[in-house]
């Protein structure tokens, strides 16, 4: 019943007065056991045990994943005072993990901005691996590190990443050979080969994302933060589905 309300909450944009007064109504029409009050509602939502893996299509035996992150702003963080001084707003950043076959999301992750994409690739990659193995892994040049390069290709994941312009061919690493590959063929054929292009799936992904629920995070405490956008993650690969 919870959930319940907090998937009208979040996908209609109601308050919490209103979700209770819908749910008292809707209680005529079904048999609810009990309805709960809007501070119970506010309350319990941010202790419900959310697993994204729940909201997930069935898995195949190897998966390509594109990851990358978009902003979130706080909601109604002090707006015209910022303005006024002209100081920057503050916002978060959620990293995701899209699985470009069924284009569901199989990894989320919430930062604070200044935080870099990089530093969260791995732990992407270590959450996606519980919904089904990773076998190959689409990033853009914000991800083009040797670390990051070499510490997937142990894995046995290929790198699929674009590389920087000044990118050097020295060396017998796979980011090397990489780099002597595209001088050999071109950029446009490697990108064809390695079918760099499905790397816009994330983006679509953030743009449902955010057509759908804004850019605004709801919620104040950090940890009622990440609770709200794990379960608008949940709620965009339900409604992907």
């Amino acid at each position: 019943m919870i959930r319940f309300c907090g998937t009208l909450k979040t996908i209609f944009g109601l308050g919490l007065r209103q979700i209770e007064g819908f749910s008292q109504s809707l209680s005529k029409l079904v048999s609810i056991p009990r309805v709960p009050s809007y501070t119970q509602i506010s309350r319990r939502f941010n202790t419900l045990g959310l697993n994204l893996i729940e909201s997930l299509a069935d898995s195949d035996d190897g998966q390509v994943i594109a990851i990358d992150s978009t902003g979130i702003k706080l909601y109604q963080s002090g707006e015209w005072i910022r303005e006024k001084h002209n100081k920057r707003k503050p916002f978060l950043k959620l990293h995701v993990a899209v699985n470009v076959k069924n284009k569901q999301a199989v990894a989320q992750i919430m930062t604070e901005d200044s935080v870099g994409d990089i530093k969260m690739s791995d732990y992407l990659v270590k959450e996606a691996e519980k919904y089904s193995p990773v076998k190959a892994v689409l990033e853009d040049g914000a991800y083009d590190t040797y670390d990051n390069w070499e510490g997937l290709n142990k894995k046995g994941i290929k790198p699929i990443i674009r590389l920087r312009k000044d990118a050097i061919n020295k060396g017998l690493n796979i980011r090397a050979r990489t780099v002597r590959e595209i001088e050999k063929i071109g950029i446009d054929k490697w990108k064809k080969q390695k079918k760099y292009g499905k790397r816009w799936l994330v983006e679509i992904w953030y743009s449902v994302f955010k057509r759908r629920f804004g850019e605004y995070c709801q919620a104040r405490k950090p940890e009622n933060i990440i609770q709200e956008l794990l379960f608008k993650t949940m709620l965009c690969n339900q409604l992907i589905l």
